[in-house]
């Protein structure tokens, strides 16, 4: 008898336990990924105080740590960045019906489960969340914290702001004294791919040239994503593999048998003629930065993208120094090789000689070296150098 009792009894535990374990669908990049959850735990109706807001973050952060390792898998799985991982994280709170307090607990629990420093603001009726980050952003306002900087996450992630003089810091009740900053970006791209095709064309030497190109719309749309970051970040970001492969295939036959000088000019040729210009304000409507495989996406292209696309170009298909130089209202490219020529428009950078390469014109020409605009070289700013590749060479 008393060994059927503990059979029932271990029956009806194990059937506890199996409905106290939820599973949630949620959509992250046009994907449905399911994780465990559990009941969510519920706020008084009360203004918010350091101890009330303190007990409630410590109950959500032990209630979602036994099924934050299925999240992480995610990360893992899909080689996710920390930003990446934010939208993932916030995409799986608003799967389940939560207040927007709770969602903010919520994932301020999770952030702080997968290693981010975190701090939680508050007023009397409403919580926020914020993220250190070391990263250049523009136009989202920072806070600063024990002589760090602070991002307010839910203002990229649903536009909330709030006024910095209506707030107050909870700075005790779950800092993580080695949480790590926040990081926008990674070198991977391993969620699945979606292609789309592009044409370019332009002329040289008297032959018109034809290019069929795959774009990633997938890196496009995340992208989107993004607050505004510095310069260097859409620069330096490199195009995805399969564009890479696709653009050598059907450039590497024209780059032959060509001095380096003349495969430089190929190329200055193909970003300065094979696309259509404009300025982000007359496109966008906005500033809007673009990395090289954006600036291939979309129809038009200002200095800035151009110098992005014609950097990767020449790293990818040269395997030459180049660098991008920033001058009042302009940005503009140079690139450093063995040649006895003598150019118009050349620096010194880093001990070594760099012919200014210019993205955006003259127009219908390919000719390098020159630079159609009025500057002091006091002016100039680099923005972004390979050079570090090939200090030995």
């Amino acid at each position: 008898m008393a060994m059927k009792n503990y059979i029932l009894f271990t029956l009806l535990l194990s059937m506890f336990s199996l409905a106290a374990q939820k599973t949630v669908s949620f959509k992250y990049k046009n994907t449905y990924l399911t994780a465990r959850t559990t009941s969510s735990v519920k706020f008084q109706n009360t203004e918010f105080r350091l101890d009330n807001v303190s007990s409630s973050y410590n109950a959500v952060k032990r209630s979602v740590l036994p099924y934050f390792h299925d999240l992480q898998n995610y990360k893992v799985q899909y080689q996710l960045s920390d930003y990446k991982f934010i939208h993932l994280l916030h995409a799986y709170v608003k799967s389940q019906p939560m207040s927007h307090n709770q969602s903010v607990v919520t994932l301020a629990a999770l952030l702080e489960l997968s290693g981010l420093e975190i701090e939680l603001a508050y007023t009397r009726t409403e919580l926020f969340l914020f993220v250190q980050c070391e990263e250049d952003i523009y136009e989202i306002p920072f806070v600063q914290l024990d002589n760090k900087n602070f991002l307010n996450i839910f203002l990229l992630l649903e536009d909330k702001y709030i006024d910095n003089q209506d707030w107050y810091y909870n700075t005790h009740i779950h800092k993580k004294l080695d949480g790590k900053p926040l990081s926008f970006l990674n070198d991977q791209n391993s969620y699945a791919f979606n292609l789309v095709k592009k044409q370019f064309t332009f002329n040289d030497r008297g032959e018109n040239i034809n290019l069929e190109v795959s774009i990633d719309k997938s890196s496009i749309d995340e992208w989107e994503t993004y607050p505004h970051l510095s310069e260097s970040t859409y620069i330096e970001h490199k195009m995805n593999s399969i564009t890479v492969q696709e653009l050598k295939a059907q450039l590497t036959p024209y780059l032959q048998n060509r001095t380096t000088k003349e495969q430089v000019e190929l190329l200055i040729n193909f970003v300065r003629n094979g696309l259509s210009y404009a300025a982000d304000e007359d496109f966008f409507g906005k500033s809007r930065p673009l990395n090289a495989e954006e600036t291939l996406f979309y129809p038009y292209s200002d200095c800035e993208d151009r110098c992005a696309l014609f950097y990767q170009l020449v790293d990818e298909l040269l395997g030459l120094p180049v660098i991008t130089i920033g001058i009042p209202n302009h940005m503009t490219a140079a690139v450093s090789f063995d040649t006895q020529d003598v150019f118009e428009k050349e620096v010194q950078f880093e001990g070594r000689r760099y012919i200014i390469c210019d993205p955006t014109g003259p127009e219908n020409s390919s000719e390098i070296g020159i630079l159609n605009i009025k500057y002091d070289v006091s002016e100039m700013e680099v923005i972004s150098n390979s050079s570090g590749r090939y200090l030995n060479n």
